[in-house]
């Protein structure tokens, strides 16, 4: 078996085991393999696992135990979607017609469904921004032309002093899942070309996974916005 495969299939069945203080590549192979050390780095950049107390440690994301318990997959096209939509019932239309391209192109141009992820990711920035600015009696100047890095932090940043999020962990829970999502789209779009896709499968599934994460919180706050 491949490293890449043996080390995948440890973490799925023993990675939960190991939350509370981690992993090494010792424990999965009797001894520290190079290829074991690659693959657990591969997944760290995926997305799937993190360092835990220290670099020869890893636990598991947030996002990858949900990669990891979820029988979905957004290679599965229409599933994935509609599981997005069950679980964001206020997407905006515009996050929702990107993200059914991104879905549809993923097979055969992994490269333009993760720039069609970051737009739709914009998108419902901008959906949120409306539903705040609806609320208020003057519009922020400038909201919707700033950088889309500044948008999203000044968009959680007023979620939280609303209360709509209520711990600065979920701040930074969600800001962390927006950076990869940005920043993975850049790389695609990089006006020199010199951008690297992350074409991995691993690290696509981890992207819309993160993406879920966000429509669904996106979703409810502009809920309860709303309401």
């Amino acid at each position: 078996m491949e490293p890449k495969e043996r080390v995948w299939d440890w973490v799925k069945e023993h990675g939960s085991e190991h939350s509370l203080h981690g992993f090494s590549a010792q424990v999965i192979d009797g001894c520290v393999e190079p290829e074991t050390v690659d693959e657990l780095w591969r997944l760290v950049s995926a997305g799937i696992l993190r360092p835990s107390g220290g670099s020869a440690q890893f636990s598991l994301t947030e996002t990858g135990t949900k990669v990891i318990q979820s029988d979905d997959s957004p290679f599965s096209g229409d599933g994935f979607f509609e599981s997005v939509r069950s679980s964001s019932p206020g997407l905006s239309q515009g996050a929702e017609g990107y993200l059914l391209i991104a879905l549809r192109c993923l097979p055969s141009v992994p490269e333009a469904a993760i720039a069609l992820l970051r737009v739709a990711l914009e998108a419902e920035v901008d959906s949120f921004i409306d539903v705040y600015e609806g609320g208020m009696s003057s519009r922020v100047s400038n909201f919707h032309r700033r950088e889309l890095s500044t948008r999203i932090e000044e968009v959680l940043s007023r979620a939280r002093s609303k209360g709509l999020l209520v711990r600065d962990d979920d701040v930074k829970r969600l800001s962390a899942h927006c950076d990869l999502i940005r920043i993975s789209g850049n790389e695609i779009m990089h006006p020199t070309g010199t951008g690297l896709p992350p074409t991995d499968p691993l690290a696509i599934k981890s992207l819309f996974h993160n993406f879920r994460t966000f429509a669904a919180e996106m979703s409810r706050m502009k809920s309860e916005l709303e309401s």
